[in-house]
């Protein structure tokens, strides 16, 4: 997000990893870690705007403010 321009997009594909990311945290596996650890650090962005609309399996999108 620091290289980004403002209104530069960013999108994530599978962030919805199949309801994995929904799970008790405590069962991740790596994979599911890092996606949702990526979806936590864009969520909570404030310097960006962000949706996770459930297409395919999920793409999350962040337009940098």
């Amino acid at each position: 997000m620091a290289l980004l321009r403002p209104g530069g997009v960013i999108m994530v594909d599978n962030s919805l990893w199949t309801g994995r990311v929904l799970a008790d945290p405590c069962a991740f596996d790596e994979e599911t870690r890092g996606i949702s650890e990526c979806n936590y650090y864009i969520h909570n962005d404030h310097d960006s705007y962000s949706i996770l609309p459930s297409i395919g399996d999920g793409t999350h999108v962040a337009v940098k403010k």
